[in-house]
């Protein structure tokens, strides 16, 4: 019986605004015509620099023979060259995940 009551009492706060969440959630938005917005994708301006390549020693040409090393951009808005001179390098990075829990703050 304690289980059962425990049920009733959680479906029944269930159509209580501040305890709502899902499906009675959009059906109480419903009702007032007040609907739920999208997540928006994550993203982050070329102008933010909130990730770096780096080397603990030495240069990037010291792990690639010499030479320039290209990350295509597969999570990356651009392509970014790490060049055989530099030690780091930052670069903008967007996530896999929508939502703005998944941004980062620039130059973290």
């Amino acid at each position: 019986m304690g289980e059962l009551d425990t049920r009733q009492f959680l479906n029944i706060s269930e159509t209580l605004l501040p305890f709502a969440s899902g499906r009675n959630l959009d059906l109480i938005g419903e009702i007032y015509g007040v609907y739920r917005l999208g997540q928006p994708t994550a993203s982050v301006p070329a102008s933010d620099r909130n990730f770096k390549f780096y080397v603990r020693r030495g240069t990037f040409g010291a792990i690639d023979k010499g030479r320039d090393i290209d990350v295509g951009p597969v999570y990356l808005p651009d392509p970014v060259t790490l060049k055989a001179g530099d030690d780091e390098v930052w670069f903008p990075a967007n996530s896999s995940s929508p939502g703005n829990a998944s941004n980062s703050t620039a130059s973290a």
